[in-house]
């Protein structure tokens, strides 16, 4: 995927979930500095993930972003703002990105 090859440029390891559960499986098998979440995965919603790790893995959870190409104004983003969640608007510019996972791995 593309954020794991410009990842490993900017010197982040990273790897990739293609569904809530493949994410799920993942989260269980290696630890994360940060997690970048698409607020829709493939009908599915992203925050559902932010949920679990919220109850779960408080400090985890702390360390998401979100990525999305909805508005601002849309209720769902207003929420993750709310929350204190960085949100990502697509498209979005890689350094931009950079500077952000390098904001919630400093958590």
């Amino acid at each position: 995927a593309l954020l794991t090859r410009v990842g490993r440029i900017v010197g982040f390891d990273c790897e990739t979930a293609s569904s809530l559960v493949d994410a799920r499986w993942r989260l269980t098998e290696s630890d994360f500095d940060a997690l970048i979440v698409d607020l829709n995965l493939h009908g599915e919603l992203g925050t559902t993930l932010l949920d679990e790790l919220t109850r779960a893995r408080h400090s985890l959870a702390r360390r998401a972003i979100v990525l999305t190409a909805d508005l601002p104004s849309d209720p769902w983003v207003r929420a993750l703002v709310d929350r204190g969640i960085p949100v990502l608007h697509k498209p979005f510019q890689l350094p931009d990105l950079e500077r952000r996972l390098r904001a919630v791995i400093a958590i």
